[in-house]
């Protein structure tokens, strides 16, 4: 391949990383938005979801999303871009 012909598994890797990072910013700009007793209530609710699902559950990554939290395959790739997928791989390779 030239140099004039673009790549286009580096087209799609740009784009990727550039969507993912439009994504992460707007939850940045959402969590600041938020009062600090919004904030409080918004991390208590998201981890008693996460311990139900990692702790007592033991469930897969997509058994979180999809039972626990009740989100669609929307959330499978945000949730892997977050570190929500290396969270719960950390906590069932321990056990």
């Amino acid at each position: 391949m030239n140099e004039e012909q673009n790549d286009p598994w580096q087209d799609f890797s740009e784009s990727y990383e550039k969507a993912m990072k439009e994504i992460e910013q707007r939850q940045e700009e959402y969590w600041n938005s938020l009062s600090k007793d919004d904030q409080l209530k918004a991390f208590c609710a998201v981890v008693r979801r996460i311990v139900q699902a990692e702790l007592k559950d033991k469930g897969s990554y997509r058994w979180a999303l999809y039972d626990v939290f009740g989100f669609g395959p929307e959330a499978y790739v945000q949730g892997m871009e977050c570190g929500f997928m290396a969270l719960h791989n950390s906590i069932i390779e321990k056990e």
